[in-house]
């Protein structure tokens, strides 16, 4: 179980097997025409694994977005809400596009995102869900001590979007 422990308060997502990044940034041009997957995620999933608020859009079919570049290519890959009326904290169904048909590229970032949730449902899910923010684990305790402070943090931002 040591091996899905991944340190969240990078805002990298790192495959070891791969040993490629996909670095998370917002700031960058979409293009994503591929439809990769849906997947069902709530706020706290996201907050875990990523603690960098999504780009929040006006207008359009999104909402909102986060989005990372593969290191190694231009390759761009996004997970956003589609046609969503809900708030952030109430989104639950996500989709993942890329501006690439590569199915390596693709297929090692959904193995990371995998990992990531595995993590979060293993270490984070009971103490964070129950908003115990506790834990046995030493490491752990202190993520979601971090964790639950950016939560406060935040807590007037979130409530808007």
């Amino acid at each position: 179980m040591d091996t899905l422990v991944k340190d969240m308060s990078e805002v990298e997502l790192v495959d070891k097997k791969y040993n490629h990044k996909f670095l998370l940034d917002n700031s960058l041009q979409n293009d994503c025409c591929y439809f990769v997957a849906k997947v069902h995620l709530n706020f706290y999933q996201m907050w875990t694994i990523f603690r960098v608020l999504p780009c929040v859009y006006e207008s359009g079919k999104s909402k909102y977005e986060w989005k990372f570049k593969h290191v190694s290519s231009d390759t761009v890959i996004s997970i956003y809400d589609w046609n969503n009326k809900d708030s952030l904290l109430n989104t639950k169904l996500w989709y993942i596009g890329s501006s690439s048909n590569d199915k390596k590229i693709v297929g090692e970032f959904l193995s990371v995102l995998c990992d990531a949730i595995q993590t979060y449902n293993v270490y984070y899910k009971q103490p964070i869900e129950e908003k115990t923010f506790t834990s046995n684990n030493q490491d752990v305790d202190k993520e979601l001590k971090v964790i639950k402070r950016s939560l406060v943090e935040k807590r007037e931002i979130l409530k808007k979007l």
